[in-house]
């Protein structure tokens, strides 16, 4: 068995839940369980404009690019092997210094010894907020964790789409849930029903667990995006060159360096964010 193979069967893990919820919503319960079609009609109407916002919300986070380090900071094969030979760490930083200042690169970060931060794997000075991906086994742009979900690191490129993905699996599931909940109630009291709706009863179920974990993790994104922080600065604050410097703009401008453009842009997974992705605005806090 394939190691791409297997990487990819949680997405489908995934889609099979997701095509197995649908259907049972829209079948079962919208055209089934409701018989009046004055009832019915808003519920498919709003349940299949949830399910075509969060697959290709879905479909945007796991098939973009993340975003790659420009070339302007990759070191030649040449370069590499003097800089890994040095004796002495002084020796290193100097060979950085001297190639971040002809290719007039501007870094706000560093290591917590001071020095510029290289990527021996990648053989490239890693721009602000860039860090090294062990399962991609590359380097990304303001890479914010690798999802085993989506086999799929979450960066510069499609932050936003993944915290569309989240936004609109919380709607599709609290939604799903409440709109349910009535028809489930009246199926566990009454004993007959019970087995005829159990389908639905699973559904109600799944989406009320989903849209519990769901709800948390979105939360704590876009507590994230107020801060202007990555999973991986929350957890590992990075070093500043320059003392008591954070990427911390405020909550208006953080909200748009992720969701820039006009607001009906914000609802849609399309890029639009801010920047380059290599080099950020930093305030003295």
């Amino acid at each position: 068995m394939s190691n791409a193979f297997i990487k990819n069967l949680p997405p489908a893990f995934l889609l099979i839940l997701f095509a197995g919820s649908y259907f049972i919503y829209v079948y079962y319960f919208s055209l089934t369980g409701i018989t009046s079609l004055h009832h019915r009609l808003p519920f498919l109407v709003v349940i299949n404009l949830l399910a075509i916002m969060l697959l290709w919300s879905f479909l945007a986070t796991m098939c973009s690019s993340v975003g790659k380090v420009p070339m302007e900071y990759k070191f030649s094969r040449d370069q590499h092997v003097v800089l890994i030979h040095v004796r002495s760490d002084d020796d290193k930083d100097d060979i950085l210094e001297r190639f971040c200042k002809g290719k007039d690169l501007l870094l706000e970060t560093c290591t917590s010894t001071g020095s510029i931060r290289y990527c021996c794997i990648c053989m490239h000075i890693k721009p602000d907020r860039t860090h090294h991906c062990s399962t991609c086994k590359i380097c990304y742009l303001r890479m914010d964790h690798h999802c085993f979900w989506l086999n799929n690191c979450i960066g510069f490129y499609n932050y936003k789409s993944f915290i569309l993905l989240i936004f609109y699996t919380f709607l599709y599931c609290f939604f799903y849930a409440s709109t349910s909940l009535r028809h489930v109630t009246i199926s566990v009291l009454d004993s007959s029903k019970f087995a005829r709706d159990f389908s639905i009863s699973v559904g109600f179920g799944a989406a009320l667990l989903l849209g519990i974990a769901t709800f948390g993790f979105l939360c704590y994104h876009l507590y994230l995006t107020g801060r202007n922080e990555t999973t991986l600065e929350n957890l590992y604050p990075p070093s500043f060159v320059e003392e008591d410097s954070t990427f911390d703009l405020g909550v208006l401008q953080n909200f748009l360096e992720v969701f820039s453009g006009q607001w009906y842009f914000w609802f849609l997974p399309v890029f639009s964010s801010r920047g380059s992705g290599h080099a950020f605005l930093v305030e003295k806090k």
